[in-house]
């Protein structure tokens, strides 16, 4: 493919008021980051005695229930222990998705992490937990599941997802001229506990730490996979050295590193612009003004593959935190952590979403209420803010956090009819698709699921 550059424009005049408003776009843009980004280093330069004395006055949990942008959901069941759930919403639209899915032999939590805007993110809600079961019912109609077969199956899953999302943006602008969902993505992060068998598999900025007790040792925190931000030095080395030749592959934009100067992430679902060459090379295609790449490309520069993890639950397991990149941001493993390990279950969620907030206030030097009272954002997520207001999304990003107790040695907690789908902001419990019996022996070993749908 010749070298392009993105979205070509005949005229000069047109070139010069492009480039102009790009660059406008992205100092703009910038302004919410560069100021995030020097409290944050400011914050991270204060002593570990101020930092340890915020966290023993975590006392914001009834102010998170004031919150009008606030959501969090009661201690429920899962088949082999407790979980909660909770979120807060920064941006114009909560961009930030969540599911949990549970029944007697299985649990399934989803966190989808969405940037310039919710479309991607909502799509991976309603549509990846039915495309990996429907993956699993077909496999085990014929064999026993295995890590590798698990892995596949989540492989296809997210590449389903990609392709079928990659259609809708492509559908948007050859019928509507529209580019906007040729820019919209979401991070996915997802986990499957089946059984005694543990699979995660994450792309984007999401996290999911495991948290677990050996004998005579302190509590153990183990980050189950690593985070796909331009802000990891680590995420940085891997661009460049699979794009060697193009050494504007990374840019610090306003003190944040971005891929192409645009993409937070170096993983998504979405953001086709950024990985198909007919967002980028074909002539007729014009993106959004401040989403151009000014510099030249000649190949997709975002990835859509997940990183996966298994695991084998020997019962020492205490729980999982699930967070979006919104929370991650403002806590460390070990602070998250210790707060789920030193207080009761009841509530721990928005425990942890009210702790992120406190800690963006006080970067800012301001209240809790001063943060929870400002308004929400006023565009999504990524586009340039022009208020003189000072709103949320200047203090933090959409929040979401999720606690999985993990009880392996207590007996199930969910019956053989239970099969219900929670999903973040919703406080109605949907039937889930976890809506077929199965076996399940008393050393949590995989089921067998009952052959009613007849050969294939």
């Amino acid at each position: 493919m010749a070298a392009v550059k993105a979205n070509d424009v005949v005229e000069d005049r047109s070139q010069l008021d492009i480039g102009w408003v790009n660059s406008r776009c992205q100092m703009e843009r910038g302004f919410i980051e560069f100021a995030r980004n020097g409290f944050e280093q400011q914050h991270q330069s204060s002593s570990r005695i101020e930092r340890k004395k915020m966290f023993q006055n975590n006392n914001n949990v009834d102010e998170f229930d004031q919150d009008p942008m606030s959501w969090s959901m009661q201690l429920e069941n899962h088949f082999c222990g407790e979980f909660s759930m909770a979120s807060i919403q920064s941006n114009l639209k909560m961009e930030d998705k969540s599911q949990v899915e549970v029944c007697n032999y299985a649990t399934f939590v989803g966190i989808y992490d969405g940037n310039k805007g919710d479309s991607a993110a909502r799509y991976l809600n309603n549509y990846i937990f039915k495309d990996l079961l429907d993956r699993i019912e077909k496999y085990l109609k014929r064999y026993n599941m295995t890590k590798d077969a698990a892995k596949e199956i989540m492989l296809q899953s997210f590449s389903e997802m990609e392709k079928q999302f990659t259609e809708i943006a492509d559908f948007g602008y050859t019928s509507w001229k529209n580019p906007y969902m040729s820019v919209v993505s979401s991070g996915c992060l997802i986990c499957l506990i089946w059984g005694r068998e543990l699979y995660l598999a994450n792309l984007g900025d999401s996290r999911a730490i495991l948290c677990s007790n050996q004998p005579g040792s302190e509590l153990l925190v183990h980050p189950m996979l690593r985070d796909h931000n331009c802000r990891n030095v680590e995420i940085r080395q891997e661009l460049e050295s699979l794009h060697g030749h193009d050494d504007t592959i990374c840019s610090n934009v306003f003190g944040e590193w971005r891929v192409k100067g645009l993409s937070e992430t170096s993983r998504c679902i979405g953001n086709a612009y950024l990985k198909k060459a007919e967002f980028t090379t074909e002539s007729g295609f014009k993106a959004a003004p401040g989403e151009e790449v000014t510099s030249i490309f000649t190949e997709p520069v975002l990835s859509a593959e997940p990183e996966l993890y298994t695991r084998d639950l020997d019962g020492t397991e205490k729980f999982i935190i699930f967070g979006s990149g919104g929370f991650w941001k403002l806590l460390t493993n070990e602070e998250a952590a210790k707060i789920v390990n030193d207080h009761p279950r009841e509530g721990i969620a928005k425990r942890l979403a009210a702790q992120a907030v406190k800690v963006a206030a006080e970067r800012w030097g301001l209240a809790y209420r001063e943060v929870m009272l400002a308004p929400k954002g006023v565009k999504i997520s990524g586009k340039p803010c022009t208020s003189s207001e000072l709103i949320k999304p200047l203090y933090h990003d959409d929040i979401t956090v999720i606690v999985v107790y993990l009880d392996l040695n207590l007996p199930v907690t969910v019956d053989s009819e239970t099969y219900n789908s929670y999903r973040s902001h919703s406080d109605s419990v949907l039937p889930s698709g976890f809506g077929y019996d199965v076996e399940v022996d008393d050393h949590w070993d995989y089921g067998k699921i009952d052959d009613v749908y007849g050969d294939t």
